[in-house]
């Protein structure tokens, strides 16, 4: 059994902390209002401030990912499918499914997802992951 401690001196790992983007949002636009200072407005989120840098180095990809999530408030991020056109096909299956009352789980969604890829020739397994 390991035990976890730390040396005097010795600082202690910070806890990382997932954002997801409504606060990333958030973020974004207590920066773009001006009224506090960046490194006010990472203390008040208890977010480092290279997180803050990162935050606005990649304001554009935040703002596109928010809008295409429709702006539901607790995605953390967007993964987009490599394959748009098994993308779409499975989530009319996926539609259709729930309209008909079938309780539908990760592994049924899996294997369609590979049937739909395999019959479009998408037949490797490691695109679908």
């Amino acid at each position: 059994m390991s035990h976890c401690f730390y040396l005097p001196g010795q600082k202690k790992k910070r806890t990382l902390k997932c954002l997801t983007l409504a606060t990333k949002m958030e973020i974004l636009k207590a920066v773009e209002s001006g009224t506090k200072k960046k490194g006010q407005i990472a203390k008040m989120y208890k977010i480092p401030s290279n997180t803050l840098s990162t935050l606005l180095h990649n304001k554009e990809k935040i703002i596109a990912s928010y809008k295409k999530t429709n702006e539901s408030p607790n995605v953390k991020c967007l993964r987009l499918s490599s394959y748009k056109d098994v993308d779409s096909e499975l989530y009319a299956w996926y539609k259709q499914m729930k309209n008909s009352g079938a309780d539908i789980n990760k592994q049924i969604l899996h294997n369609q997802a590979a049937r739909i890829a395999d019959s479009l020739g998408h037949n490797e397994e490691k695109e679908l992951k």
